[in-house]
């Protein structure tokens, strides 16, 4: 599977993730490594962390808290930590997260190719939890590779490796979650302004 991000040539000023996402993983961090609590709050500004931390529900706070808040987490944690918090924190949304547990159940449920399947529930899952992220969208195949693409991303996400190694945890995770185990890597091709993830079942 080969999954490929065409970025936007600027940041989207107005684009969002839901606060209940930022704070399910920044929880998940807490649980994982407490401590290292510390030293990830340290790495964030004050007024930043309070704001995720009191953001209502599912209420859209700025892309900007989601980048701030990957790049504290790498500072911390390093980039294969990141990988693994995100893979656990997916994993753990697709068991207890009722709109996620939904996409989960449809997947086991459908007859088909079952990588195809998984990257389709990615892509509506993205839908969830950004505003003006980009378009997140499973294609064919080649050979034994599976596509995922994301069209007008913001431009964060070629220029962050907090952002890159919470994306692969991401797409793993939602392998994890159904107990398929796959080798990942990434890389940038900046020519192209692209961040392609590689993965193989």
């Amino acid at each position: 599977m080969v999954a490929t991000s065409e970025l936007a040539p600027k940041v989207q000023a107005n684009a969002q993730v839901r606060a209940n996402w930022a704070r399910f993983v920044m929880n998940k961090a807490d649980g994982l490594h407490p401590d290292k609590r510390p030293a990830i709050e340290a790495a964030m500004p004050r007024e930043l962390l309070e704001f995720v931390r009191k953001s209502v529900g599912i209420s859209m706070i700025p892309f900007e808290c989601h980048h701030r808040l990957a790049e504290a987490h790498l500072a911390s944690l390093g980039y294969a930590g990141v990988v693994d918090l995100w893979t656990a924190a997916v994993v753990d949304a697709c068991n207890s997260v009722v709109l996620f547990k939904g996409l989960l159940n449809t997947v086991r449920m459908l007859v088909g190719d079952h990588q195809q399947l998984v990257l389709k529930a990615s892509a509506q899952a993205w839908k969830l939890v950004t505003h003006h992220c980009g378009e997140m969208r499973a294609h064919g195949t080649d050979g034994p590779w599976f596509g995922i693409s994301w069209s007008d991303v913001p431009v964060a996400y070629l220029e962050s490796m907090g952002l890159r190694a919470a994306w692969e945890g991401s797409i793993r995770g939602a392998f994890h979650a159904l107990g398929d185990e796959v080798a990942m890597r990434s890389e940038v091709i900046v020519a192209k302004r692209q961040v392609v993830i590689w993965s193989k079942a």
